[in-house]
């Protein structure tokens, strides 16, 4: 059979527009907070609603903080709901009582799936210490003349 012999007849039909792929990415680049604050919350955002499931994994890298100063959250922030574009990560922050200054770890973003990353993709969190040697906080202390 030939080409032209064909008794078939097919048509394409569509808007001739492809849907836009999102983009995710953190509502922050850095945070602030005090070592009493008990947990902080980070919402993962998508510039726009998918029409399928779209995925990015987060984990936390330690920076100065160690294991003892938050809980590692980590896991696929899952947009499977239709018209879903926030995914909030909350992370334990422990209250110790130990003085050991400000201490940094940073929330990633990787690992898109039917989505891309945007900026920012990470956010560098400062715990800030309010424990001393002395027992009470330095920095509410007044200033001493000589």
């Amino acid at each position: 059979m030939y080409l032209d012999e064909n008794p078939y007849t097919f048509t394409i039909q569509g808007s001739g527009t492809t849907a836009a792929i999102p983009t995710a990415q953190l509502d922050t680049e850095s945070l602030l907070v005090p070592e009493s604050i008990g947990e902080i919350l980070v919402t993962i955002q998508l510039n726009a609603p998918s029409n399928g499931t779209v995925q990015v994994y987060y984990d936390q890298e330690a920076g100065t903080a160690s294991p003892d100063d938050y809980s590692r959250t980590y896991g696929y922030a899952d947009f499977s709901t239709p018209g879903q574009t926030t995914f909030n990560i909350l992370v334990p922050i422990v209250n110790d009582s130990q003085a050991e200054g400000n201490e940094t770890f940073t929330i990633v973003l990787s690992s898109p799936v039917n989505c891309n990353l945007g900026t920012p993709a990470s956010a560098t969190v400062t715990i800030v210490d309010d424990d001393s040697t002395l027992g009470m906080n330095l920095m509410f202390l007044p200033i001493l003349k000589r």
